[in-house]
């Protein structure tokens, strides 16, 4: 919940208790912009809050413009904006108290996204250095980030089913590249901000010699926008066998967290997680994505890029014909697709439902 509105008069110099020459208490703002009645709460809008920042304020006859001041630096999951203002540390207190505890910065950094669904609760504080002020916030609920959301349109029927074709940079911010000694060795979609979804014949004897790549659209890296993560844990389905991949399905446990973020225009270095379905529910698709660096075709070289296809829905009498001599599927836990003509083929696939993958 955020502070109540406090009228905008001067500060008080006075300390704690009443005494003078005391040390001064942290400033610290918490708020949700999730609030059940923002207006109570007294929560202005983004808009309104970068226009007050690109006034041009007169303190002591000196002149700030605090917008054009203030850089983004990113690090981890932390994001830490800082400017150096010529104002004083007392003048900073008292815009604090008059303006910053009833603003959301969410909109005006543009970090992620605009979209409110974005963060479901953010932690805020302002420390003060002389001469300086800080924005620092933190993601509180990791899982938060609306998912399924791709920098760019969605795949149209334009795109070649057999062979694939080059994905474009920033439409698959989940996939990830299973390095093995610097080598692609698998694929895998970010489903939380430390957990990758995956097959579970992957990580068969997976070590510290693996690693995951993020963010990028070469599994070489080769645009260096890439973030690599060790992993801390594996957990495969319990029930999977090597012999007719039943349960082909594995999570990995990764570190550092992702830092979910939009990229640049262009989409580069995009990273975000994929819906995953609730129990239960139905999919009446008719075609489904597969995404990954693979072969450029069958027994060739493997693609430097990133690559993606639409394939078939189909019937489960049609695959499970084609594996009668093999009980290689099962309806209750696979689900029969691909082309009937060959040339494109993946362990898992992504559908598009209600506007999200």
């Amino acid at each position: 919940a955020i502070a109540k509105k406090a009228k905008p008069a001067k500060p008080q110099t006075a300390q704690k208790g009443g005494k003078a020459g005391g040390k001064k208490k942290k400033q610290q703002v918490k708020f949700s912009i999730d609030c059940s009645r923002p207006q109570e709460d007294g929560i202005l809008s983004s808009s309104d809050f970068e226009k007050y920042l690109h006034e041009r304020i007169k303190v002591n006859g000196k002149t700030g413009n605090l917008g054009n001041l203030v850089t983004i630096e990113r690090n981890k999951a932390k994001i830490q904006v800082t400017s150096d203002i010529p104002f004083s540390k007392r003048y900073l207190k008292y815009l604090t108290k008059k303006y910053l505890k009833k603003n959301n910065l969410r909109d005006w950094l543009r970090v992620v996204s605009t979209s409110k669904e974005m963060w479901d609760s953010i932690s805020f504080y302002i420390a003060f250095v002389y001469n300086y002020f800080i924005f620092s916030y933190n993601f509180i609920n990791i899982g938060a980030m609306k998912c399924g959301v791709r920098q760019y349109r969605r795949v149209t029927s334009s795109y070649r089913i057999v062979g694939g074709n080059k994905a474009r940079v920033g439409d698959y911010p989940w996939q990830v590249f299973l390095l093995k000694n610097g080598r692609l060795h698998c694929g895998g979609s970010i489903i939380d901000r430390t957990w990758v979804l995956t097959a579970a014949h992957c990580i068969q004897g997976v070590s510290k010699r693996f690693e995951i790549l993020a963010g990028t659209h070469y599994w070489n890296n080769r645009d260096r926008m890439g973030s690599l993560h060790t992993i801390t844990g594996k957990v495969s389905h319990p029930h999977f066998s090597m012999s007719n991949f039943v349960g082909d399905i594995a999570l990995l446990k990764v570190s550092p967290a992702f830092l979910y973020k939009q990229g640049s225009r262009s989409g580069k270095g995009a990273v975000g997680p994929v819906c995953l379905p609730d129990s239960g529910q139905k999919f009446n698709v008719s075609s489904a994505i597969v995404s990954g660096a693979g072969t450029i075709r069958e027994h060739g070289p493997i693609s430097s890029y990133m690559k993606s296809a639409r394939i078939s829905i189909l019937k489960n009498n049609y695959c499970q014909r084609a594996y009668r001599s093999r009980p290689y599927f099962q309806s209750s836990t696979m689900i029969c697709a691909g082309n009937p003509n060959g040339g494109t083929d993946s362990c898992q696939v992504i559908c598009y439902l209600k506007r999200k993958y």
